[in-house]
């Protein structure tokens, strides 16, 4: 295996890179990424984006689609184009050569074991996946199930994560779209990110159809990929967050946190909503100079429980 040069892998996977573009493009490092498909979405109305990069295909929505539309636009581009593998990428991201072709080998090392699997590349810039590598608990990435931003009174103990093929890998139960991997087989079984989702958690919800299906997903430490600001907004504290995350954030993840909770996590209802009522508490508290934010939080917890979704456009969209 060890033996295949860049050449035989590009022929035999067919690699597309697929990325939304907001303000940036990926940051890739090396010849080799001359000779893959890059399919980039644009999700920046107004175009105004400097690119660099050689793109086999750009695809218009002439709106923000959001993430969720932005990923299922691309990858359907990539099959209708012949592309069998699929390396999805943020639009910040930072990826080196070698980190691309040893997830290719990688990949064809584990494809005739596995069959249908996707591979996760180590996101150097989120810290809960940092921390799984030295503590290998699933409620580090999913919280428990009942809880609600992690937090569930009622939770005791926790679920270790399986182990890997490779040497440090771990099975997990959902990963973000940056530095994912997978293939056709992947997309027929799992189907497309949901676009009701727009933004926020739609990755964590289509990774874990994945894996509720049996479909493994690897993480995968050797491979890493980071992000041009280096920067996370998602897992700082819950007090910060709450304070400082902007409104329309503060919606989707509130809103997306009761869909993805609702569709995959509940099992105990009144569990679940003593612990909504005691988050809810608690972000009053630190709000309270904010009424503004208060009323966004109640709305997006309305819309979530109503599976109310706004998004008609992008869902026509993504339709097609």
């Amino acid at each position: 295996m060890g033996a295949l040069t860049y050449k035989h892998l590009l022929s035999k996977l067919k690699p597309a890179i697929v990325t939304p573009l907001y303000k940036s493009e990926p940051e890739l490092e090396g010849e080799v990424f001359r000779q893959v498909g890059i399919i980039g979405v644009i999700n920046n109305p107004a175009g105004n984006l400097d690119l660099k990069l050689s793109y086999h295909a750009l695809i218009l929505p002439g709106f923000n689609s959001g993430t969720a539309c932005a990923y299922t636009l691309g990858i359907k581009k990539a099959m209708e184009d012949g592309f069998k593998t699929f390396f999805l990428l943020d639009d910040d991201a930072v990826v080196d050569q070698n980190a691309f072709i040893k997830m290719l080998r990688i990949w064809l090392k584990l494809k005739e074991r596995f069959g249908t699997f996707a591979l996760s590349a180590l996101r150097v810039d989120r810290p809960e996946y940092i921390k799984l590598l030295k503590e290998p608990y699933e409620e580090l990435v999913l919280g428990p199930t009942d809880s609600f931003f992690g937090y569930n009174l009622f939770h005791k103990g926790r679920t270790p994560l399986k182990k890997g093929p490779l040497e440090g890998s771990f099975l997990i139960p959902v990963a973000p779209y940056g530095g994912l991997f997978l293939d056709r087989e992947f997309v027929k079984q799992v189907g497309y990110p949901d676009a009701s989702f727009f933004m926020y958690y739609d990755d964590s919800e289509w990774t874990y159809r994945a894996t509720k299906k049996g479909i493994p997903i690897i993480l995968v430490p050797s491979v890493k990929v980071g992000d041009l600001e280096n920067e996370t907004t998602a897992f700082i504290g819950r007090k910060e967050f709450f304070r400082k995350v902007a409104a329309q954030k503060l919606y989707y993840i509130v809103r997306n946190e009761i869909f993805f909770d609702l569709r995959h996590r509940v099992k105990h209802w009144w569990r679940f909503l003593i612990n909504v009522w005691l988050i809810s508490g608690y972000f009053v508290f630190f709000n309270l100079t904010y009424p503004r934010r208060i009323f966004v939080y109640f709305k997006a917890l309305l819309h979530g429980f109503l599976r109310r979704s706004k998004e008609k456009q992008r869902l026509e969209a993504c339709s097609r």
